[in-house]
């Protein structure tokens, strides 16, 4: 391995919830919003089930070293989507694509569901309220989709392996329609995946240890074979469980086997006209995990000639990188590295006739191991593991390396670990000739959230200024279990940081009883339910409602960011 102390991966913070864990993330720098594939516990009749569902969270309250107010931490963290959870969901896993504006996920086998990222960011996703703007169902087989990989150059271009067929598809999120561009059918059965830096390309790693190179057309380039030295590493059955393509000629591929913990990592170097070379990279621990599937995650960065490798099955994230004009594994300062945090468990001593002494040593051993560690206390403690990773390009933090000196906007690095965590880290480098790769994030057409807003209302049947007071109050989480409907706006016209910040907006000054008295006033109001409302807006005759219910009405309309028109 190669040292390199200019590299460093400094912590900001780390995220904890209560009820719900961290399983997945993924990033879309264009418009600063991260999902994250969340598990929540949920009792019901004495019986404890698992959900899985998606949430949506700004990347720069993530990013905050300190959360000012948990609560509007809180309000912007939203789930669009659950599913139960179940042996079915265990693949469950979600991506943007490489431009940040479409993300896949996939739920079942061999279906794959398409969404606008605009239409799932915060201040629009409502719980059960997005729908897939497309669907795509590959096969009627019984085979799950375990991997899949966004084309890095091509936004409209995906790899998709099922069991031993191989799919590249192309996705055009315009007309919302996708085809299937290519299929193959594979000897054995598809282990890993990786496009070439310049998406122009793609190889397929099997699980008898072969490499198949082929275009976007799945017309077959090559077939590298393992290394003669792999029966020497494994003696029974061995997999390619891991793929990356870092340059024209060269390879990352791990080889794993399901008799073996050992992890050979190796490069190979592919030139014309020549065999292909292996070189061995003898950095990888045993496998640490015995229970999770021996998968490889990858995350170029290509413009700092940097690529991070993460498993399931181990603690670390590995670095690779140019050395010397070479890709080489890299070694990186202790206290600058990514690993999964030490979960320590607890088992308090049961003391029948001494229970304040219990409560008292459960609360003060944690302390006390930690200053005064011991052989005896080791088995208290596990390892986690990583589980996932994103980079995000539109941070706006800058580095503090020390109280008189910062590099400005480093990307960040987001990390989930199997206990359920999500950790954000600053990538930071501390040479100056790497290139800068921020790019602040684009500001999201508020027309396009009001066309969503109108679709979501229609299929509720809410076409109407009753339809949208009626949606807004029933959506609004932190009020909508008052059922009675004074005491809910009431409250609402208090607390809702949304609906105050836009009276302010709109210079009214209507005080909590007029405000009420107006919604009552226009919730009862036959005309109320006429369907006028379109694309373009709210449209409502000035002699419907008297000028106190048409401003309610702008200002409602303002928060759900659908124009208002009066005619």
């Amino acid at each position: 391995m190669e040292t390199d102390y200019s590299l460093q991966f400094r912590l900001i913070r780390q995220h904890e919830h209560e009820n719900k864990k961290y399983l997945n993330v993924t990033v879309s720098s264009t418009y600063g919003c991260a999902l994250t594939l969340t598990s929540i516990e949920h009792e019901w009749r004495k019986k404890v089930q698992y959900f899985t569902g998606i949430k949506e969270i700004w990347t720069d309250m993530l990013e905050r070293r300190k959360h000012e107010d948990f609560e509007d931490f809180r309000f912007c963290s939203r789930n669009f989507i659950y599913y139960k959870q179940d042996d079915k969901r265990k693949g469950f896993f979600v991506k943007h694509n490489c431009d940040g504006r479409v993300v896949a996920t996939v739920k079942s086998f061999s279906k794959i569901n398409f969404y606008g990222a605009t239409t799932v960011t915060p201040h629009v996703g409502r719980p059960h309220s997005v729908r897939p703007i497309h669907i795509l169902k590959l096969s009627n087989s019984s085979a799950k989709i375990k991997m899949f990989e966004w084309n890095p150059i091509n936004p409209a271009m995906f790899v998709v392996p099922l069991a031993k067929t191989l799919y590249t598809v192309v996705f055009d999120s315009e007309k919302e329609t996708s085809r299937i561009l290519a299929k193959r059918d594979m000897n054995a059965t598809i282990t890993s995946v990786s496009w070439n830096p310049t998406g122009t390309q793609l190889i397929v790693g099997d699980a008898e240890g072969r490499i198949h190179q082929f275009n976007p057309q799945l017309k077959l380039i090559r077939t590298v074979n393992p290394p003669r030295l792999i029966p020497s590493v494994f003696k029974d059955k061995f997999a390619c469980s891991g793929l990356c393509w870092v340059s024209k000629t060269e390879r990352i591929v791990v080889f794993t086997s399901e008799t073996s913990d050992k992890l050979h990592l190796t490069k190979l170097t592919v030139k014309p006209n020549k065999p292909p070379k292996w070189t061995v990279w003898d950095v990888l621990p045993a496998v640490e995990n015995n229970r999770c599937r021996k998968s490889f995650n990858f995350l170029p960065i290509f413009k700092w000639n940097t690529v991070l490798m993460s498993s399931p099955c181990l603690s670390e994230v590995y670095t690779f990188s140019v050395v010397n004009k070479v890709w080489k594994p890299l070694k990186l300062d202790e206290c600058f590295t990514i690993r999964a945090p030490i979960e320590q468990i607890l088992k308090p001593v049961k003391h029948k006739t001494n229970s304040r002494f219990n409560r008292f040593r459960k609360q003060v051993e944690p302390t006390l191991e930690s200053v005064f560690p011991t052989s005896a206390n080791l088995h208290k403690y596990k390892k986690t593991f990583i589980t996932s990773m994103s980079i995000n390009y539109s941070s706006q933090r800058s580095a503090f390396i020390c109280q008189c000196q910062s590099i400005p906007l480093p990307p960040v690095i987001y990390v989930t670990t199997s206990n359920g965590m999500l950790f954000t880290y600053q990538m930071v480098s501390m040479k100056s000739e790497r290139p800068n790769l921020i790019k602040p994030a684009e500001t999201i057409d508020k027309k396009q959230v009001a066309n969503f807003t109108c679709l979501r209302l229609r299929e509720a049947g809410k076409l109407s200024a009753f339809g949208v007071l009626e949606v807004y109050a029933a959506e609004n989480e932190n009020f909508n279990k008052i059922r009675d409907t004074k005491e809910r706006w009431t409250a609402m016209y208090h607390g809702e940081a949304k609906l105050i910040a836009e009276m302010k907006r709109l210079y009214c000054k209507l005080s909590a009883d007029e405000f009420v008295a107006a919604v009552l006033s226009i919730l009862s109001k036959p005309v109320a339910r006429n369907m006028n409302l379109e694309a373009d807006g709210l449209t409502v005759k000035g002699s419907d409602f008297f000028r106190v219910e048409n401003t309610v009405l702008e200002v409602v309309c303002g928060v759900m960011l659908v124009k208002f028109m009066i005619v």
